[in-house]
């Protein structure tokens, strides 16, 4: 670990109850989001689909056709007997759609052979299967198993660098981005706190014009202060 590393690991010990306070208050308020992937008791074949409908999309047109989608395909098993092009057909709406049926494809085929139909749990067996990378990987751990996993997407990753503006000298590596959002990371409410630092950051903390005013991390933040 070098001198940067440490520092910061040292602010976050020092800031991470205020910043987990701000997420978890943000996430009771009535700007959260609700999507139907996010509500409770999801199984992780339907967090899965989730992911992979969100990617490159809206989360607004993903919403619309994400419920079609499970009716269609309900499992790993009907995902396997589909055709690819059946699976184009239902994505159609959301785009890219040869791309994404060809990517469940090959990950409903490996769930098959390889997992006994089955989403795994672990970390390294979720990185294994195609098409599934770090963040989807987390989120299934999180979201569906319930196992503490911190996600780090563009908007995680916006925030970090801005509350910990002065520990950056140059742009932090994906690895310590990670090691940052793990250290953060509350063990009982992860999953709560995972969705608000999502919210945070597409509502409040935006790449453009920042609401630092509203934003619940503003006193634990380098960048609002």
């Amino acid at each position: 670990m070098n001198g940067m590393e440490q520092r910061t690991r040292t602010t976050i010990a020092v800031s991470k109850q205020a910043v987990r306070r701000g997420v978890l208050h943000f996430a009771m308020s009535d700007r959260f989001r609700s999507y139907p992937w996010r509500e409770e008791g999801r199984s992780p074949y339907e967090i899965l689909i989730a992911e992979v409908v969100l990617k490159r999309t809206t989360a607004t047109a993903a919403s619309r056709l994400y419920a079609v989608f499970l009716r269609k395909f309900k499992d790993i098993k009907a995902l396997h007997r589909a055709t690819e092009k059946e699976i184009a057909a239902a994505l159609a709406p959301i785009g890219l759609q040869n791309q994404r049926a060809r990517s469940l494809k090959h990950l409903a085929a490996y769930l098959i052979e390889q997992e006994f139909q089955q989403v795994p749990r672990s970390l390294k067996e979720l990185l294994r299967v195609p098409g599934i990378g770090d963040y989807t990987a987390r989120a299934i751990r999180s979201f569906a198993y319930g196992i503490p996993a911190a996600i780090v997407d563009s908007n995680v990753e916006r925030i970090i660098c801005r509350v910990f503006q002065k520990c950056f000298r140059t742009s932090p590596s994906g690895t310590l981005l990670q090691a940052i959002a793990d250290m953060l990371l509350p063990q009982k409410a992860h999953r709560v706190f995972n969705l608000g630092m999502l919210d945070i950051g597409a509502l409040v903390c935006r790449p453009a014009r920042p609401n630092c005013r509203e934003c619940p991390l503003r006193r634990a933040c380098d960048y609002a202060g």
